[in-house]
């Protein structure tokens, strides 16, 4: 009977098939430390302080600045025929043209934006002036405003307020009283920067 001869040595591990460890980031271990740490020191009573993220964003913007979105700043004109075609008129003035009449003409019938100022521009520089009190932010591309009105002048400090809605919508502004029901009505569309030669930037004076 023939025998087999087996060489004797060291035995050898097979390969290790257990999956390897999931590295841990440096940043996200110490904001896991961090985080129990914290809820340790704070206690039960922290809890009640602990708003979700979109409930503490709506609230901040609702008590933040009161200035208006960069988005919505410029001379934005009807979304139609006769808009349109004062949007040309405005982009075709010259430069430095001054408060003539050419320059106001151009914007009647526009809403001017400024940082703290919605102007539903009339003629000679008239209409409607809101002046912002507060914004709150309703979502994408959706804002309430509560804002002083002022008919054909600036309103004084101690002018009621009323609310507004104001919504952009691929690259469409609409813009109403809260409370006018559905979508606001008004459409426009943006035509150009609003020009410190013809409009100053705080709105005219009264």
């Amino acid at each position: 009977m023939a025998v087999t001869a087996f060489r004797s040595g060291p035995c050898r591990p097979g390969p290790d098939r257990r999956p390897a460890p999931r590295p841990v980031r440096p940043d996200a271990r110490a904001a896991a430390l961090a985080a129990l740490l914290a809820l340790a020191l704070c206690g039960a009573g922290c809890a009640r302080d602990v708003r979700p993220p979109a409930q503490a964003g709506a609230r901040a913007a609702s008590l933040g600045s009161h200035d208006l979105p960069a988005v919505l700043h410029g001379v934005w004109h009807r979304d139609d025929a006769a808009g349109r075609a004062q949007c040309d008129r405005h982009r075709a003035l010259p430069e430095d043209i001054g408060e003539g009449d050419a320059g106001w003409m151009s914007m009647v019938g526009s809403l001017v934006i400024t940082p703290g100022l919605v102007h539903e521009y009339a003629e000679y520089g008239e209409g409607g002036f809101n002046v912002v009190e507060d914004i709150e932010r309703l979502g994408e591309g959706a804002w309430r405003i509560d804002a002083r009105v002022g008919t054909d002048a600036m309103p004084d400090d101690d002018e009621e307020t009323g609310t507004f809605l104001l919504a952009l919508r691929r690259e469409r502004l609409r813009w109403s009283p809260q409370g006018t029901g559905g979508e606001p009505a008004a459409g426009y569309f943006r035509c150009a920067n609003v020009r410190t030669d013809l409009y100053r930037a705080a709105g005219p004076s009264p």
